[in-house]
């Protein structure tokens, strides 16, 4: 008898993301009710971290590669600043998932984006996850300060 049961959703999840660890990402996908199973995973050195180098993203590059397969697929983030280091980046992933017809979902919002499709709820994610990402560095940059105060 054949299973008509759909694969868990694919997830992505990656280090060096400002103000959210990885573990922190997988608990908001994991309390979402997504399982890790199919989980694409960036974990890097901190000297990648620090250099912020695309390339190094090789797990984000294997989600997003073209392929033959027509099914549509969504791909569950914690939030849309998972997608890259910097705005050109998290854009220059949206055009690759566009080519390849993959979706997102963020938790943090509850929305699903086609990045195929530019609309005023993109945009707002979009620049919300901008803002997220510098108030995370500023997070951190605050903390290193006080340490080293302190010191």
């Amino acid at each position: 008898m054949a299973d008509d049961k759909k694969p868990d959703p694919r997830a992505y999840v990656r280090d060096g993301v400002p103000g959210l660890t990885m573990a922190e990402q997988e608990a908001v996908l994991s309390g979402a009710g997504i399982s890790l199973v199919r989980c694409y995973r960036d974990a890097l050195k901190k000297s990648q971290i620090k250099r912020r180098d695309p390339a190094d993203l090789k797990d984000r590059a294997r989600l997003l590669r073209p392929t033959v397969r027509q099914e549509p697929e969504v791909v569950w983030l914690a939030t849309l600043r998972v997608l890259g280091w910097t705005m050109a980046d998290i854009t220059t992933s949206l055009a690759a998932a566009a080519a390849r017809g993959v979706s997102f979902h963020c938790a943090d919002i509850g929305e699903t984006f086609n990045s195929g499709e530019i609309n005023e709820r993109l945009m707002l994610a979009l620049a919300q996850s901008e803002a997220a990402r510098r108030r995370g560095q500023t997070t951190v940059a605050r903390s290193v300060g006080v340490l080293a105060a302190a010191a």
